[in-house]
């Protein structure tokens, strides 16, 4: 089977050539249609205000992180409402981003998680949601004329600095695109040896049978000399009748 392989490979070249031709192009396409994606994160972490941990007796005010989870929702809302959303698209139109609370930490964690086409898009655009986040919740205690000293802040825990390159996408696309161009090689080298070996049988065919109706239709020297000696050769009672004669005194 395998040398039979081998053979058919050998003998349509041409086919397999062109074919890893066209995988090339497939993967180059599938390259080129589905990019890397670069991914980075960052966290914002509220805290509670300055009158709740001064009037408590507590000078820290990270041991007072308690009923701030509606505020954090109320920022995440925010965040990803159309109106933020805009002034960050305006910016980095081709950027996704994504805010939520972080579910890997107990207290009042935003997530921020960006995606986009480059690296520096991607740390841009961390950067612009990061910046959004205490305005956000700035507007949002300033709609409801909240006391300064009642009023929640924000502080920045942790952004990334490079962005991370994410290829799941376009490997998967590359070896979906080399898989189909080397069935499309293995199809075509193998259709077009059976068809061009059934032609060959084929055509040998008539030849056979032109060569020989040609041999039919045309006698040998040696058969017209037969049928000559056939048609003047007498009968056996001729050639009794006439020995006779010859035998018979006059």
């Amino acid at each position: 089977m395998l040398v039979e392989v081998v053979r058919t490979v050998l003998r349509r070249w041409y086919v397999v050539v062109a074919g890893l031709l066209l995988t090339g192009v497939l993967g180059y396409v599938a390259y080129t249609s589905t990019p890397p994606v670069y991914e980075a994160s960052g966290t914002v972490l509220l805290l509670p205000p300055e009158d709740q941990v001064s009037g408590e007796g507590i000078q820290n005010p990270f041991l007072q992180l308690n009923n701030l989870d509606v505020p954090t929702s109320l920022v995440v809302a925010r965040l990803n409402g159309d109106e933020v959303r805009e002034q960050i698209v305006a910016e980095q139109p081709n950027a996704l981003y994504q805010v939520s609370t972080d579910p890997t930490m107990r207290g009042p964690v935003v997530l921020v998680q960006v995606s986009a086409q480059t690296a520096a898009a991607t740390i841009d655009t961390l950067e612009l949601v990061l910046a959004a986040a205490p305005q956000a919740l700035a507007d949002l205690q300033r709609q409801q004329d909240v006391p300064k000293g009642d009023s929640i802040t924000s502080m920045q825990l942790a952004a990334d600095l490079d962005a991370t390159p994410v290829t799941r996408a376009t490997t998967r696309a590359l070896v979906a695109a080399v898989a189909v161009g080397l069935a499309i090689t293995a199809g075509a080298t193998a259709g077009i040896d059976a068809l061009a070996r059934r032609l060959g049988a084929a055509r040998r065919r008539r030849e056979a049978e032109a060569e020989a109706e040609e041999q039919g239709a045309e006698p040998t020297a040696s058969d017209d000399a037969d049928e000559s000696s056939k048609e003047w050769e007498p009968a056996d009672g001729e050639r009794h009748a006439e020995t006779s004669r010859s035998l018979t005194p006059p």
